[in-house]
């Protein structure tokens, strides 16, 4: 998934979560696992989609260690999305404690879920 075209991404991304096969499900599974952390953060979102997986390691790994030096703004947009849906399905207190967070996008995520 290097192909910087937002578009593409979008449409992969939809394309991965449309009617999700056993088989497709075991390829995502495997491809969290991936050592290119873009395909990791498109991964767990398709997850997250079709699974309801939370995935908030893979987001935040992503935030905290990769996304200020790849400068990938549709990847970012998805690693903000990505815990933004998971603070939805959250306690409230989880989703108050990432207010504190001292990452910015990880407080976006949360303002974004009490919105």
């Amino acid at each position: 998934m290097s192909d910087s075209d937002s578009s593409v991404r979008k449409a992969a991304l939809d394309g991965l979560t449309f009617q999700v096969s056993d088989r497709r499900r075991a390829w995502l599974h495997n491809e969290i696992q991936s050592p290119d952390v873009v395909t990791r953060v498109y991964a767990a979102r398709a997850l997250q989609i079709t699974e309801g997986a939370k995935q908030a390691d893979v987001f935040r790994n992503y935030l905290n260690e990769h996304a200020d030096a790849m400068n990938d703004y549709a990847t970012l947009v998805q690693a903000i999305v990505g815990p933004r849906d998971s603070y939805l399905t959250e306690p409230v207190p989880v989703t108050l404690e990432a207010l504190r967070d001292s990452r910015r996008d990880i407080r976006l995520a949360a303002t974004l879920a009490f919105g």
